[in-house]
């Protein structure tokens, strides 16, 4: 929660009686816990579509070869990226 956020003090305040309102056990780090992990989550699913989608194209122009580079060699492999996605 920004710094500046107007409720935040009030909130904090009175942290275990928002939290027994909305149903929530878990701590404010748990949450922030919970958040970082789901945007992990959502990152991965979104690196695996990016690499799934370079994989789908350089198959389809034939590139079997870039295909197996860009599988060992990450740099290459975000240079093809940077070409042939962006």
């Amino acid at each position: 929660m920004p710094e500046d956020y107007v409720l935040k003090r009030f909130l904090l305040g009175h942290e275990a009686e928002v939290a027994g309102m909305l149903g929530w056990d878990e701590t404010e780090e748990e949450i922030r816990e919970l958040f970082r992990k789901d945007g992990i989550r959502e990152g991965l699913e979104m690196g695996l579509d990016k690499v799934n989608a370079l994989n789908a194209m350089l198959l389809e122009s034939g590139r079997i070869d870039d295909i197996a580079r860009a599988s060992k060699d990450k740099e290459y492999q975000e240079q093809l990226m940077t070409q042939l996605l962006e």
